[in-house]
């Protein structure tokens, strides 16, 4: 453990960038979406939940992670859908940060084939199975 870490903070020392795998999620997590560039988006297990958005109405949401291939970057977003949209099968996915502020949002249709859509549909199936 010591040498790994020792490691980490000699490459981060040279500056050395380190790689970010994007080709499968850690344990835990699971790939809710991608783009054609390389970008993917994973969701962390254990987050996903059902509560109320600062309108009250009740959402569908989970937490993640957002790996950029190309720069390896990662951010960590909450994504949240309306209940109202998931039955409907269209709507609005909201990004937060994890402290629940706002950052953006994006329209979505189930099987849209936008990323937007995949991520949406994605939450919406889990409230469905009860999952």
């Amino acid at each position: 453990m010591y040498r790994k870490a020792l490691g980490v903070v000699l490459a981060l020392i040279a500056g050395k960038s380190l790689a970010v795998d994007v080709d499968k999620p850690a344990p835990g997590w699971v790939t809710i979406g991608a783009t054609v560039n390389g970008t993917v988006y994973e969701a962390k297990i254990s987050t996903w939940k059902i509560t109320s958005n600062a309108k009250g109405k009740k959402v569908a949401s989970v937490s993640g992670q957002v790996k950029d291939k190309q720069s390896s970057n990662i951010e960590f977003y909450t994504w949240q859908v309306t209940l109202d949209d998931c039955k409907a099968e269209a709507g609005t996915l909201y990004t937060l940060t994890l402290a629940g502020k706002y950052v953006r949002e994006a329209s979505f249709m189930f099987d849209g084939g936008s990323v937007a859509s995949t991520v949406a549909e994605e939450i919406c199936a889990i409230t469905k199975t009860g999952s």
